[in-house]
């Protein structure tokens, strides 16, 4: 392998580090809003990050990232919405499309609620934050965490349910305040 293709693989890789960044919000906005779910739309935000970095080479560079990745995001809640017994949690593939479009041409309101989320996330007390921090990490394995900790695997997902559930009600009550002004 020559020194020029390495070059070449490490600025691609920087050009794709730098697209992912600004349009993350756009993109995990978007998969948030067709996937009621915060734990399964965290997954699938993830899994299209991978997706997106394993079919870069495809990404025209004249392309919109944010769109191709909500595009990219959208056809991995279609797989999964087909794998699931659960489908009726899944919108409707005309839904998904209108949402994305309205997610493409009002990133505002997606900003201010991931403000209110890391507003929300500093009011959690320590072990919470550890807790989700340990357990959204990209390598991170459920079952390894709940051996760990000295609980089950039910038990650990009660946990985070609960700890969602208080940063959702947090989030709804910044932007109620926000509203009223």
């Amino acid at each position: 392998m020559s020194d020029d293709h390495l070059e070449t693989k490490a600025d691609r890789g920087t050009e794709f580090v730098r697209l992912l960044k600004r349009h993350d919000r756009r993109l995990a906005a978007f998969v948030h809003s067709i996937v009621p779910d915060w734990h399964e739309a965290d997954e699938i935000v993830q899994a299209t990050c991978v997706r997106l970095w394993e079919q870069f080479d495809q990404y025209r560079p004249d392309g919109d990232f944010g769109a191709w990745a909500c595009t990219v995001a959208r056809y991995l809640v279609l797989a999964r919405q087909k794998q699931s017994q659960r489908s009726r949690l899944y919108f409707r593939a005309e839904v998904m499309g209108v949402v994305e479009a309205e997610t493409a041409a009002d990133e505002g309101p997606a900003q201010r609620r991931l403000v209110h989320l890391r507003e929300c996330l500093t009011r959690l007390g320590k072990g919470s934050r550890e807790l989700l921090a340990r357990c959204y990490a990209p390598s991170a394995v459920i079952k390894e965490i709940a051996d760990t900790e000295g609980r089950s695997v039910g038990s650990l997902y009660t946990a985070l349910s609960r700890i969602r559930t208080l940063l959702q009600r947090c989030i709804e009550e910044r932007q109620r305040q926000e509203e009223q002004g």
